[in-house]
Order: C-alpha cells, then sequence, then structure tokens
C-alpha cells in the first residue's frame, strides 16, 4: 500500500478490485487519523492511490450498493456518510446517520436497497 493504515474499512467491489479507505497511521509518537483511499487490484497485485474521503475517519463501516458505488459511513467521530464512484475516482457526501457509531457497529445492503447500520459505542 501507499500508505500503512489500521482501522480502515476494505470493500470488495463488483470490478474485483478492492476499495481500502480511511483508518489511522502511527506517526509516532502518535496516530493521524486518515481521509485518504487505494484501490488493491488482485490481478495485478498493485495499489493505486484514488480520491480522498471529504473526511478523515477511522473505524467506519462500508458496503457496496447495487449502483456500484460504496458508502463509507460513521466511524470515529463522525455521523456523516459518503458515496465513493468507482467511474469517477472521487467521494460525495450523502445522508448522516442520526447517532454516533464507531467500533463494533454493523452495517447490511437489505432486499429494499435500504442500507441498515446498527451497534457500535460512542465514548
Amino acid at each position: 500500500m501507499h500508505t500503512r493504515r489500521a482501522l480502515h474499512a476494505g470493500t470488495l467491489m463488483g470490478n474485483g478490485e478492492v476499495l481500502i479507505a480511511g483508518g489511522l497511521t502511527y506517526i509516532g509518537p502518535g496516530y493521524l487519523v486518515l481521509s485518504s483511499a487505494e484501490l488493491y487490484n488482485p490481478s495485478t497485485g498493485k495499489f493505486t492511490i484514488t480520491g480522498s474521503m471529504n473526511e478523515y475517519r477511522f473505524s467506519q463501516s462500508a458496503v457496496l450498493l447495487p449502483s456500484g458505488k460504496v458508502l463509507e459511513a460513521t466511524g470515529y467521530a463522525t455521523t456523516t456518510a459518503e458515496l465513493y464512484d468507482p467511474s469517477r475516482g472521487t467521494f460525495a457526501y450523502t445522508a448522516s446517520l442520526t447517532d454516533l457509531r464507531e467500533k463494533g457497529q454493523g452495517i447490511n445492503l437489505l432486499n429494499d436497497g435500504v442500507v441498515l447500520v446498527t451497534g457500535g459505542n460512542w465514548y
């Protein structure tokens, strides 16, 4: 990867690439929260940099939508959500959640197209 990261979200996309977004990187003596994102192509074994999220986030949830876009939601410390458009390589804000959720939240795409975010905790 171009940037070392932990507590990021990884999402397998329809084209076989994996979107890796956000997380933390150690910069000694502390950590930096990331907004950057990369794509991993398993057929070439290479990582490429793509557009960054509008917000820094880690411990977020992500899910692939039927449109081919990826929803990145929540994370420390935000209720915002963003959509990654693989055709443009960009993130854009979408509707926010009503409650802060971080560490342990689940995200599921329901049969009717609704995305359900549950659980998690906030300190």
